[in-house]
């Protein structure tokens, strides 16, 4: 990521509410600063689920936590964070978990934490203050590891809903199984109402027994309803909109491939390792890679990049158009390179 590209991610306003938040924090807590300084002990801790970017929390933090777990350090402990998706206690028990309760640092039962006990950015600065820590984010820029994607896959298929098991039994019926992933906030394919049931349509047409997925953010139901009505009741559809995030992970292990923006959302298949089809527009930054996300041993993706309509000069803003065959063409292609599902 370059500097300007970084600049545009990041923007300047974030960068000063941090600093703004820092000194109000400082003021508010200045007895505990003066006494953290003049402190020359320090106990190191891993501050973990500070982010509400769920891509950002998989690819750098759980995979930041595995290698952690695989080779712990010392007198180190782990502060769990109110914006944890994954209950990430649970999901890597061998690391020494703590919590915050009544102004002290607790320790974490080892199957799991009390969601009361989680850390806000508040009471992370209070407790570094009072109990002298110093305090690291985890992260890790290296490729999502194979056993991080078992692990992952293995926790969400215990806490999956009630009810997944048979839906996913019907899916198993269908071949190949897509999932198409909706988005039309930002950074967005303009005319995905329009386009997506002409995927869907063109790929029943060459493959009979299709089965399709829809994914997306909680907003995007009413879209799929509306695809869902142009699209028809011959084909089976299934839809994780709205649903628990371990039965989105659940449902991308069982699909075939993927259609998706590159966005967050395609972070689910990425611990699945599946291939698929992603699309942005033509000035995307990271259209030239062969993945969606960095992957051990990653599942071939493709990129179709479309027009940009009315420019913002923001590579993450930029709304844009392509052409639903293209989409069609690139999953032909992928479709060729699955196993057959009788096994021959």
């Amino acid at each position: 990521m370059d500097n300007d590209i970084r600049a545009q991610y990041y923007g300047i306003k974030r960068f000063n509410q941090m600093v703004y938040n820092l000194q109000n924090a400082m003021l508010r807590h200045m007895p505990s600063v003066v006494k953290y300084l003049k402190n020359t002990k320090k106990l190191r801790a891993i501050a973990s689920g500070f982010t509400n970017n769920i891509g950002h929390q998989v690819i750098n933090e759980l995979n930041g936590l595995d290698l952690v777990a695989k080779e712990p350090a010392a007198e180190c402990i782990f502060l769990w964070g109110d914006q944890d998706k994954f209950d990430s206690p649970k999901l890597f028990p061998e690391l020494p978990w703590h919590g915050y309760e009544a102004g002290n640092i607790v320790p974490l039962p080892a199957q799991g934490g009390n969601e009361s006990k989680r850390f806000s950015p508040e009471t992370l600065f209070k407790a570094a203050m009072h109990h002298s820590l110093t305090v690291m984010r985890v992260g890790s820029s290296s490729p999502f590891g194979n056993s991080l994607g078992r692990r992952v896959v293995e926790f969400a298929r215990k806490l999956k809903s009630p009810g997944l098991e048979e839906q996913m039994h019907a899916a198993s019926l269908c071949w190949p199984m897509v999932m198409i992933t909706l988005r039309g906030h930002t950074r967005c394919w303009v005319s995905e109402l329009q386009g997506v049931p002409q995927v869907v349509l063109a790929l029943k047409e060459q493959y009979p027994g299709l089965g399709v997925l829809y994914d997306g953010a909680p907003v995007e139901k009413p879209r799929e309803e509306a695809i869902r009505k142009v699209v028809g009741t011959e084909i089976p559809q299934f839809s994780t909109i709205g649903g628990s995030l371990y039965d989105t992970i659940c449902w991308a292990a069982r699909i075939d491939f993927f259609i998706s923006p590159h966005g967050a959302g395609s972070i689910f298949t990425s611990i699945a390792n599946k291939p698929g089809v992603l699309h942005s527009h033509e000035n995307w930054y990271l259209a030239d890679l062969p993945y969606a996300n960095p992957r051990e041993d990653y599942a071939k993706s493709t990129f179709v990049l479309g027009k940009i309509v009315s420019p913002t000069n923001n590579v993450f803003t930029e709304q844009y158009e392509l052409d639903w065959k293209v989409l069609v063409e690139k999953s032909f292609n992928i479709i060729s390179e699955l196993p057959s599902p009788d096994g021959k």
